[in-house]
């Protein structure tokens, strides 16, 4: 569920966060739930270990593995920020408004120098750098972005032991997700897991308004409110690639358990990068075609 995470650049928790942290003094003794997750390509159907969630006293980790079951990131989400932990360069970034509104300044600046640029430009690098520049600004026929809806699929499936019901996420007319959900209260600490989804939720929303590009704040806040109400817990999350199943999570088992605090802290000697690091003017986060 890295969807879940990157939903995870996009995902906040600001505006609930003070809630969780007085929740968090209450709760900390409290069993928390830890997930087992994996992930199989589709339509090859090879499954890989793919990760593991914890939540505890409003707080929450999700550990990404790699094809031999080794940690390869994690994130972490407690005080009003998620912490985004890259376990081989032993570095971390810290992601909340204040450091998204840093983002964005850097990101306008950018915008600036490509316009300053432009002029100088072959004809077809400069349409194309004015269709990216019009996708940010939402100012454009080129920019238009199809409507992102969160509908009932209108169908059960079975995962594991159990029957769940199917939601789709869609992009205008296509299938982009779906998740198959169960009743919260069906599944061991549903409680805790429905209070972590509801914050990260809340987060999504307040980290939403530092976003200053009117295109690419339309299609977030879409995106955020689809993800807000997902009807249940996910036991299958499956992406959808051209009507096709590409890969899909599933749930192999939910317990309720005591977890250490520490699996919510940075390792120690880890390093700070700067949110903005990676940062590619053509593309967001990650390049072109970035999350």
């Amino acid at each position: 569920m890295k969807s879940l995470a990157i939903a995870a650049l996009a995902l906040a928790f600001v505006s609930a966060g003070v809630a969780a942290q007085q929740q968090a003094k209450t709760v900390a003794t409290a069993q928390g739930v830890v997930i087992q997750m994996t992930h199989r390509d589709l339509p090859s159907g090879k499954p890989t270990p793919s990760g593991t969630i914890y939540i505890q006293g409003g707080m929450m980790r999700e550990d990404e593995m790699d094809e031999r079951g080794h940690i390869n990131s994690f994130s972490i989400v407690r005080d009003g920020a998620i912490w985004d932990v890259d376990t081989q360069a032993r570095t971390y970034k810290k992601i909340d408004k204040a450091s998204m509104q840093q983002a964005m300044a850097q990101v306008n600046a950018m915008m600036e120098g490509m316009k300053a640029q432009m002029a100088n430009m072959p004809p077809a690098r400069r349409a194309m750098m004015q269709q990216m520049i019009d996708r940010f600004q939402g100012n454009a026929a080129t920019a238009a972005t199809p409507p992102v809806t969160y509908v009932d699929g209108g169908k059960d499936e079975t995962s594991g032991s159990y029957t769940c019901h199917i939601w789709e996420m869609r992009v205008g007319d296509k299938v982009e997700m779906q998740y198959c959900v169960v009743p919260w209260s069906s599944v061991p600490g549903g409680d805790q897991a429905e209070a972590a989804w509801t914050q990260m939720s809340a987060m999504m929303k307040d980290m939403m308004s530092t976003v200053t590009f009117p295109g690419i704040a339309k299609m977030m806040n879409e995106r955020a409110k689809a993800f807000s109400d997902p009807h249940g817990f996910p036991v299958l999350t499956r992406e959808m690639e051209n009507g096709q199943p590409l890969n899909e999570d599933a749930v192999t088992s939910i317990q309720k358990q005591s977890i250490s605090a520490d699996r919510f802290e940075i390792p120690k000697g880890f390093k700070e990068e700067p949110l903005t690091n990676g940062m590619s003017p053509m593309g967001g986060m990650g390049g072109p075609g970035g999350h």
